[in-house]
């Protein structure tokens, strides 16, 4: 997976927040100021990162908030590249967070699962997917990400099942995606409607025999022209 692949990954992470229903807790005055939560919310990794570590060493921050901010700096990790610091922060929210809270769990399961796929480890990766899927089940993204996953551990039959999933799950929205991710893997010529039709059924089997090296699914909202 390439670098443009992940970083995509990581931006739809603050979309998959609206599509889990997942509601950002409220920053407290006592907790942290408010600047520090907006950058920390913001979608500069530079400033994620430094305004989530003010969040983080707050004194007295609940775990909820604290658990939030690992994960957003995680995610500003994942958006440098720096894969490696991006999984010990996914590490630590997955510590402290009780069973019960699955949405923060399932997202840093899924980002730690990624992680490990871009570091070449799809098989410490498969774990930390199938958790993610387990805890919510309906999420396409997860089963997008699994299907990575499956694909690059040259499990063909997982990762079909895996991408029908997400595409059966994401509706129009996410065979867009599957439509962007193979016209850049210069596999899919038709168009980015969000209908299944027999070439891009076609386009996903031979991105998955491709195994780690083709992208099935892009997450970019533009998704630019491979050749321009």
């Amino acid at each position: 997976m390439g670098a443009r692949s992940f970083a995509a990954l990581a931006r739809d992470m603050r979309d998959l927040a609206k599509v889990v229903t997942f509601v950002a807790l409220i920053a407290s005055t006592h907790d942290a100021r408010a600047d520090e939560w907006d950058g920390c919310r913001s979608n500069e990794p530079d400033r994620v990162i430094a305004s989530c570590t003010k969040v983080i060493e707050t004194p007295g921050i609940d775990p909820d908030h604290l658990a939030e901010a690992l994960l957003r700096r995680g995610i500003g990790y994942d958006h440098l590249s720096q894969f490696q610091r991006a999984i010990g922060e996914y590490d630590e929210v997955i510590r402290i967070l009780p069973q019960s809270n699955t949405k923060y769990r399932a997202i840093a399961h899924n980002n730690r699962a990624g992680a490990y796929l871009e570091l070449g480890k799809p098989s410490q990766g498969l774990p930390d997917s199938e958790k993610a899927v387990q805890l919510i089940p309906k999420q396409p993204h997860f089963w997008a990400v699994r299907g990575w996953i499956n694909q690059s551990l040259g499990d063909r039959q997982g990762a079909i099942r895996d991408h029908d999933a997400a595409m059966a799950l994401g509706g129009a929205r996410w065979l867009k995606h599957y439509q962007c991710g193979l016209r850049l893997a210069r596999l899919y010529l038709g168009p980015l409607d969000g209908v299944l039709r027999p070439e891009l059924r076609a386009a996903l089997l031979t991105c998955v025999d491709k195994g780690h090296s083709c992208a099935p699914w892009s997450t970019d909202p533009e998704c630019p022209d491979p050749v321009g």
